[in-house]
């Protein structure tokens, strides 16, 4: 197992899950947020993959990802996701897919797309 030095201490599900609930705030976002790859299975050297489930678009795929992406304020490089519902459910089964690895082996932050 790989120890990391101080400066590159593991952020904790909490401090990601506040992190990007924050800046979906910002942004005006609601979603499901999943937290998966290999920065949530312990490996410190890898970006946080963050996938973001959402009913609708906002504008666009590439501006909602945008928007969300410029609030996100952690130490760490983030590998954001954002997906429309329909787009996650018709890709979550294909191997290999970032939606099947979320799917398959995330952990689920939050999900405030009910309004809550």
């Amino acid at each position: 197992m790989i120890v990391p030095r101080e400066e590159h201490r593991l952020l904790s599900a909490d401090e990601i899950r506040e992190g990007v609930r924050l800046a979906m705030a910002k942004a005006g976002c609601r979603g499901k947020v999943i937290f998966f790859g290999g920065y949530s299975r312990g490996d410190f050297l890898t970006d946080i993959d963050i996938m973001v489930v959402v009913d609708a678009y906002h504008r666009d795929q590439v501006a909602d990802t945008a928007d969300i992406r410029k609030h996100i304020d952690l130490d760490r490089g983030i590998a954001l996701h954002v997906l429309t519902s329909e787009d996650y459910e018709n890709s979550k089964d294909v191997c290999g897919t970032a939606p099947e690895e979320a799917e398959t082996y995330g952990t689920v932050l939050f999900d405030n797309r009910d309004g809550s």
